[in-house]
């Protein structure tokens, strides 16, 4: 019963741990919504490298979770594959009700990160649509063609 609560306790900091990433993940993707918004190169490039680092972030998170899950497979002799947040809460009775609480703020934390994704995805496409037709532009008006199809070497000496 002791190795059970270690284990639920440890599973708790890690989903503490992962409502923080999804929340500076969060705030990470409306700061590059409002650079992109800006339309300032530099700080998009700055905000999509900070973005990039806390997304880095979450490999470790990946195998503490894969790690909580095989022990505590094996402490119920399970494949670990089997067990959910919502398997493990109820598994762990009393003990796991901390985790159901956990899953459901997990979910919404989620949710919204998900959402801001997307629309953050969507704006950079369109800025890449109007960079790439704007590039198609002043290639096609001196004679390079279509700059998308295929490049052009240019001669530095010439």
């Amino acid at each position: 019963m002791k190795e059970l609560q270690t284990l639920v306790r440890h599973l708790e900091a890690h989903l503490q741990d992962e409502l923080a990433a999804q929340e500076r993940t969060l705030g990470l993707l409306e700061a590059e919504e409002h650079a992109l918004r800006g339309r300032d190169p530099h700080l998009v490039f700055e905000r999509t490298t900070a973005l990039e680092r806390e997304l880095a972030t979450g490999v470790g998170r990946a195998r503490r979770r894969e790690e909580l899950l095989a022990r505590l497979g094996a402490l119920w002799r399970v494949p670990p594959a089997t067990l959910t947040l919502s398997s493990i809460a109820e598994r762990a009775g009393v003990e796991g009700e901390r985790i159901r609480r956990l899953r459901g703020e997990l979910r919404e934390r989620v949710a919204k990160v998900v959402k801001l994704a997307r629309r953050v995805a969507t704006l950079a496409r369109t800025h890449q649509r109007f960079f790439s037709d704007v590039l198609q532009s002043l290639f096609a008006t001196i004679g390079a063609g279509d700059v998308r199809q295929n490049g052009s070497l240019l001669d530095a000496e010439a």
